[in-house]
């Protein structure tokens, strides 16, 4: 009973005791550097295992259903995606950055997810016939408008559930969850499409992998909302989600006008051509910057007074998501027929000189979206909304223009933009905090420098072999050769040798907190040398 009374006394709050630990951060201040290395590896896990299930989906259905079909959801999704965007009003970062907060401000802000989710589902239902009319009165647009409109009314559910486990610092249970649902879905989405549902396997496998990640996050995070209290202190919670989630609304658009414009000048054929390029480019460059952002957030935001070490973790950041993102996208863009033809099949070959367009913005796409990283984590919200309308307004204004041309004409626009907008962009994210702009520069010329050998090595030596072996063995054995180059080209000189460290002491950390924990990997990283029974490589 005694016990009972003191902690009534601590918390405060004798109805919703049970859901005290949500909202404690206490705990979480015990080995912040572990679990910050806990959340990073787990999200990346989910990331390769994420992508490695889109991989097979995307195998699979590229094979089944036609480029039409792909490009017919496309156009819905074009509209339909920002959801995913706007739903949580920026409330979900509002709960993970908050000191203090507690179960009545959740359940509020839970009920203002739901609201405005459904209030989105029931806008689209009501607009459909101007969508449909956007696109050549299309009928078959309708009932795929209306499963959108449920989806994303019914993933309101689990927005608060994932704040508070990444407000804990709860990724591994996040990624078990995305996991989980993502190939539940990977299945749903074949299984219709070997019913022969057409263009309805990749509606389903899109809406069922929400409901599926509802039920499981639900199930994982115990907490549960109650009713509405007015008076609850929310106005700093909205206050704060206000600039992202309107940045995030601006970029949505501006980065979807594309497929809109494509498809209502040229067809669904020809989005579909481009949007699988996209999508291609996209999903090893999501697996790089994603994880990395997840964790550099609320280190930046922890660092913002101190400004050596902010300029120190900053120029880290930069330099890592440099030294990966740059080869991948140079690679693959040079052996873009083989990729296609390996993951899309013959009949997608036109996707493949528009996914080298695309590779010319990817390049230096990952590294110049920091400047959102470091208007976020300095405070700098309203800077971000305002960066966003001018950056979209700019890109919408080049995807016009460059529509005349037809897709091409929209991905050279996309190019000219991207590569327009990094000065200006890295000046005005940059004013007011310590960084300079030869920061920037400083991190990526060399992985810039050595991305650009590789590829003349790998170029000559495909043009060589191209007509000796066949394209996919070419792919194969090269790829990885070129790989192997690029690691130990930076061990031919000092800087390079110490900028390589940096790396290889990411992969030690993890190898200390994960592979070492596992007798099978354990034996097979390590090695016996004299006077020793096993050393780590």
């Amino acid at each position: 009973m005694r016990l009972f009374l003191c902690r009534m006394t601590m918390h405060d709050m004798p109805k919703n005791n049970k859901y005290d630990s949500w909202f404690e951060l206490r705990e979480l201040h015990h080995d912040l550097k572990g679990k910050s290395i806990t959340g990073g590896v787990s999200t990346s896990a989910y990331q390769l295992i994420s992508f490695a299930l889109n991989l097979l989906a995307t195998f699979v259905l590229a094979r089944m259903l036609l480029p039409s079909d792909f490009g017919l959801v496309g156009m819905v999704t074009a509209f339909t995606g920002f959801a995913a965007i706007i739903q949580d009003l920026g409330l979900s970062m509002a709960v993970i950055q908050k000191d203090r907060i507690n179960h009545q401000q959740v359940s509020n802000l839970f009920w203002i997810n739901v609201a405005v989710c459904v209030g989105i589902g029931l806008s689209f239902v009501l607009f459909s016939p101007l969508i449909v009319d956007l696109y050549h009165h299309d009928t078959r647009i309708y009932p795929i408008i209306f499963s959108y409109a449920a989806g994303i009314s019914l993933n309101s559910v689990a927005i608060q559930h994932n704040a508070l486990l990444s407000r804990q610092m709860k990724f591994g249970i996040i990624a078990r969850g995305e996991i989980m649902a993502s190939a539940l879905s990977v299945v749903c989405g074949i299984g219709a499409a070997l019913l022969g549902m057409g263009y309805w396997a990749i509606v389903i496998m899109n809406i069922s992998s929400g409901l599926f990640y509802n039920i499981i996050i639900w199930i994982l995070c115990d907490w549960r909302p109650s009713l509405p209290v007015r008076k609850q202190g929310i106005r700093d919670f909205l206050n704060f989600g206000a600039g992202i989630s309107g940045f995030n609304v601006i970029n949505y658009f501006s980065r979807n006008a594309d497929n809109v414009l494509i498809g209502q000048r040229l067809g669904p054929a020809e989005v579909g051509f481009y949007s699988k390029a996209f999508q291609l480019l996209m999903l090893p460059l999501n697996q790089l910057r994603n994880p990395l952002v997840t964790v550099a957030v609320p280190a930046m935001s922890s660092l913002k007074n101190d400004a050596e070490r902010y300029i120190n973790y900053y120029r880290r950041f930069v330099f890592i998501l440099a030294f990966f993102s740059m080869p991948v996208v140079a690679c693959l863009a040079l052996f873009s027929p083989e990729l296609i033809r390996i993951v899309l099949g013959t009949q997608w070959a036109p996707s493949s000189t528009i996914f080298r367009g695309l590779a010319l913005s990817g390049f230096i796409q990952p590294v110049a979206s920091s400047i959102g990283l470091v208007m976020i984590s300095s405070g700098y919200s309203g800077r971000y909304f305002i960066w966003g309308c001018i950056n979209a307004s700019i890109t919408i204004l080049g995807f016009l223009i460059g529509i005349h041309w037809g897709v091409m004409g929209v991905v050279l626009s996309m190019v000219i933009t991207t590569y327009g907008l990094l000065l200006p962009s890295l000046w005005y994210s940059f004013k007011g905090t310590p960084l300079r702009i030869r920061d920037f520069f400083r991190e990526i010329s060399q992985p810039f420098l050595h991305t650009i050998i590789i590829f003349c090595l790998l170029w000559i030596s495909r043009s060589l072999l191209k007509s000796l072996i066949h394209p996919l063995a070419l792919f194969f054995l090269t790829m990885p050769a070129g790989i192997a180059v690029y690691y130990f080209s930076w061990k031919l000189y000092p800087s390079g040798r110490k900028k390589i460290k940096a790396i290889e002491e990411v992969f030690n950390i993890v190898h200390e907190k994960y592979i070492g924990t596992i007798p099978v990997l354990n034996k097979a990283f390590y090695r016996p040398e004299a006077g020793e029974s096993k050393r780590p490589l």
